[in-house]
């Protein structure tokens, strides 16, 4: 059964390294705007209205999760996984796609993949965080093509 967790607070987001394992787990409305989770494995939880916006996913496992309504705009997922997903209303606008991996059984629909950004490329990027643990792009010669789709 998963474990529900009711508070942001109760996890240093700050802090989360790439071996980071949050299985099963149940989030409501969690704010994870522009916080560094490359490599975190998050299959089998639920996210429901949870914001990922601005976030750097790459390299996360998302495996049968269920992310109805959740927000991944402008969010870096380079090879990101989504494997058997329920990706219902999620919107992942004006992210950075490469390599992102959305198996055929996961649900997508009404899913928004607006400006996004499919990379030609892998390109340097320079990613700081600041103190509050916050992610700060800073793109040196990006070779991207904006897709609409």
């Amino acid at each position: 059964m998963p474990q529900t967790i009711d508070s942001a607070a109760s996890i240093n987001w700050q802090r989360i390294d790439a071996s980071a394992t949050f299985r099963n787990k149940t989030f409501t409305g969690l704010d994870l705007s522009g916080r560094v989770l490359a490599g975190v494995d998050f299959s089998g939880s639920t996210f429901f209205a949870c914001d990922f916006s601005n976030a750097d996913l790459s390299h996360a496992k998302f495996d049968g999760a269920d992310l109805y309504r959740s927000a991944f705009r402008r969010s870096i997922l380079y090879a990101t996984r989504f494997r058997d997903c329920n990706l219902t209303r999620c919107d992942f606008s004006e992210s950075y796609i490469y390599g992102f991996k959305v198996a055929e059984s996961s649900n997508v629909t009404y899913a928004r993949f607006t400006n996004f950004r499919l990379e030609q490329q892998r390109r340097s990027s320079h990613l700081s965080v600041s103190a509050s643990g916050t992610a700060d792009r800073r793109h040196g010669g990006t070779v991207a093509r904006k897709l609409r789709c």
